[in-house]
């Protein structure tokens, strides 16, 4: 899943094996008129083999425990535009089973199995659930 050598190689290098796969993809006959490269030491993470099964089966997770809502950059990309797609879909989510549970609607499950109960300041919460710090 991961192969950091060619990260490792020295700039001059880096730019001709890249010349050289994609001259034959790309048609290309003549040399580089320019080349920039850059290392980035800390780049972004690579995910492991095995990884889109992973994620299914934690997506799927909400089938076995109703209400339980995940995300994360392990499930849809490590960019900052991934993970906020992903933090929307989960508030969503979370806002539309609120909603559901609010209008007594025959689909509305309790969360994590505990009943839901009114919380001050018109939040809720779940019986047996230790509040979360402010």
């Amino acid at each position: 899943a991961r192969n950091p050598d060619p990260a490792r190689l020295p700039a001059g290098e880096l730019a001709h094996l890249g010349h050289e796969e994609l001259s034959g993809v790309l048609g290309i006959k003549g040399a580089p008129v320019l080349t920039r490269v850059r290392h980035w030491a800390r780049g972004l993470p690579q995910y492991n083999l095995g990884h889109p099964e992973r994620r299914n089966a934690l997506e799927s997770a909400n089938d076995r425990v109703p209400g339980l809502i995940l995300t994360g950059n392990y499930l849809h990309g490590v960019s900052i535009a991934n993970c906020l797609a992903s933090a929307r879909a989960a508030a969503e989510q979370a806002h539309r089973l609120l909603q559901e549970r609010d209008s007594g609607s025959p689909a509305a499950v309790p969360l994590f199995g505990g009943d839901v109960v009114a919380g001050g300041r018109g939040r809720g919460r779940v019986r047996g659930a230790e509040p979360l710090e402010q």
